[in-house]
């Protein structure tokens, strides 16, 4: 199997026909895989501007020049991540997801009861712009340590569609539409508001509602048993090394289970590793012991 970085390498080599000045192989094999996505944009709208030089007059290739000039600062928007740093993530996550918590304890269950349509959308978006300031820090992070970068863009995705959920309203007055959306998003931060707090050991309030709501979702699921025929020692040994990599499975107890799966396929997906299958074998146990040599 190849990792997926590899396809952009190959695309890099692609654009480098047109003469434009890049990365040297050796280069190429030393970018992440977010350094190769942009490398790739700056190249793809390089050769587009030396296509239009050619084709067109020069009042026109000035033209391109300007189009090119804003779809560059455009993508290198989108693309631009920031390095952060693990223990700060973990730091301001905890005081981030804490002061929601006054906000939401501000009204008693009670009260949740008896507020209108308008008054529920107002008091659920209080509680997810509590963390907006932690949303425009890290939503576009990323970090050296895989898990955590995974985590974290989960958590901003959940806070993004909470935001969303209010242009929902907006748009159409439907609270149910409006709660969906909403609700879609606790759930992102809901299991990695559990993960944090189960394997990272970080002290947040209350999360113990979370930890329920979660367990209920994932019992909805059918039973995991593509990784049945495999031996207890093989799947306690896969495990311990998605644990000490850090993807987090709970105990090594050998029975593969959703979480099992579910690390694996997170592994599977962060390092660039095909099929995404959650499948163990010789192969996932190769790689899981390379990467953990790496760190």
């Amino acid at each position: 199997m190849k990792k997926k970085m590899a396809i952009l390498a190959v695309a890099l080599s692609c654009a480098l026909s047109v003469n434009v000045p890049a990365a040297t192989e050796k280069d190429i094999d030393d970018m992440t895989l977010e350094e190769l996505k942009v490398e790739y944009l700056k190249l793809q709208l390089e050769y587009e501007k030396l296509k239009a030089s050619v084709e067109g007059g020069t009042e026109e290739n000035s033209t391109d020049e300007e189009n090119v000039t804003e779809a560059d600062e455009s993508s290198d928007q989108e693309e631009k991540t920031v390095q952060m740093d693990e223990e700060e993530f973990k730091t301001d996550i905890v005081n981030s997801y804490n002061t929601r918590s006054v906000v939401s304890d501000k009204h008693t269950n009670a009260e949740y009861n008896t507020m209108t349509s308008e008054e529920l959308v107002a008091s659920y978006m209080e509680c997810a712009e509590s963390e907006r300031e932690f949303y425009e820090k890290y939503k576009n992070a990323a970090f050296t340590d895989l898990n955590i970068q995974y985590l974290c863009g989960q958590y901003t995705n959940g806070l993004a569609k909470q935001y969303n959920a209010q242009k929902i309203w907006d748009d159409t007055k439907d609270y149910d539409k409006f709660y969906n959306e909403y609700q879609s998003g606790y759930y992102n931060r809901a299991y990695v508001i559990v993960e944090l707090s189960d394997y990272y050991q970080l002290p947040f309030g209350d999360v113990e509602s979370m930890r329920v709501d979660t367990a209920a979702m994932d019992s909805l699921n059918e039973a995991e048993t593509r990784n049945k025929a495999v031996d207890h020692a093989t799947v306690q040994k896969t495990q311990q090394l998605l644990n000490d990599i850090g993807f987090y499975c709970g105990k090594a107890d050998g029975l593969s289970g959703k979480r099992t799966v579910k690390s694996i396929k997170r592994f599977q997906q962060m390092y660039g590793y095909e099929p995404e299958d959650g499948m163990i074998d010789d192969e996932l146990i190769g790689q899981l012991e390379a990467e953990l040599a790496k760190k």
